[in-house]
């Protein structure tokens, strides 16, 4: 008899307590599914920063590419303006300036990227991405991955 009261009991009471789950109105999230969007926001965020950060450096070695293609014709004009020698191209406001915004870039300084001769000149530059690009009064641009560029020539190496 006992057991039977028992049996109905337990029945009533799992039978009272599945109705009362089915008709709560549950608002809100469990915390393994909060858990579960905040891991896959933080593994998205993950891969975004690292594709901005491969973007950032090849913008800058843009920047530093174009920087060193504005110096031909600066360096010619100035030539031109001085008897056909490059003396004094160091000290060019516009090559100070655009030595700066290579060096603003992660760029290789004026002081040690620009070999000025009265006959000739070369401009290197290393970028963020390693890489070397070497320009010269001859119009020879090189562009070397991994190697030093630096040189005390006005030619590029």
């Amino acid at each position: 008899m006992f057991d039977i009261i028992k049996q109905n009991y337990f029945k009533g009471r799992l039978k009272n307590n599945l109705n009362n789950n089915m008709n709560k109105n549950n608002k809100g999230f469990t915390l393994i599914e909060l858990l579960v969007v905040i891991a896959i926001i933080g593994i998205l965020a993950g891969l975004i920063i690292v594709s901005l950060g491969d973007a950032t450096n090849q913008a800058k070695e843009a920047k530093i590419k174009s920087a060193l293609d504005q110096l031909r014709p600066i360096a010619q004009i100035h030539a031109n303006a001085n008897g056909n020698k490059f003396t004094g191209l160091d000290t060019n406001t516009k090559v100070i300036n655009i030595y700066n915004e290579i060096v603003l870039n992660g760029g290789t300084a004026l002081n040690t990227g620009l070999h000025v001769l009265d006959t000739a000149w070369s401009a290197y530059s290393t970028t963020p991405a390693g890489n070397c690009i070497c320009l010269d009064s001859t119009g020879q641009v090189k562009e070397t991955t991994g190697t030093s560029c630096a040189t005390t020539a006005t030619v590029c190496p």
